[in-house]
C-alpha cells in the first residue's frame, strides 16, 4: 500500500528523533519535502498540512542553524508528539 505524504513527512521526523538523520539534514530536507509535497498534503488533510507547515517548518525546521542541537530535537520532538495525537485524532485542531 502506497504511504500517504503526510505519513512520509511523520516518518520522516521519526527517523530523526531516532538518531537516524542529523539536525541539518532534517532541516534542510524536511522544509523541502513540506514544500514539494504541499498542495498533495492539502488533499489528504488541510488541517494537518497547515499544522505541518506553521509548527514542524516555521516554528521547527527552519531553526535548525539557529537553535542548539539539544533544544531543536526537543522542539521537533514535542511538535511530532502533537502532529501524532492529531493525526489519531485524540486532538482537535480549533
Amino acid at each position: 500500500m502506497k504511504q500517504s505524504n503526510i505519513e512520509f513527512l511523520m516518518h520522516m521526523t521519526k527517523d530523526y528523533l531516532e538518531g537516524k538523520s542529523d539536525s541539518y539534514s532534517y532541516g534542510m530536507d524536511f522544509s523541502h519535502e513540506v514544500g514539494f509535497r504541499y498542495n498533495k498534503l492539502v488533499k489528504e488533510d488541510r488541517e494537518i498540512a497547515d499544522f505541518i507547515y506553521r509548527c514542524l517548518v516555521e516554528e521547527g525546521a527552519s531553526l535548525y542553524d539557529v537553535l542548539p542541537e539539544e533544544e531543536f530535537r526537543e522542539k521537533i520532538e514535542k511538535e511530532y508528539a502533537y502532529l501524532v495525537e492529531i493525526y489519531n485524532g485524540n486532538v482537535d485542531l480549533l
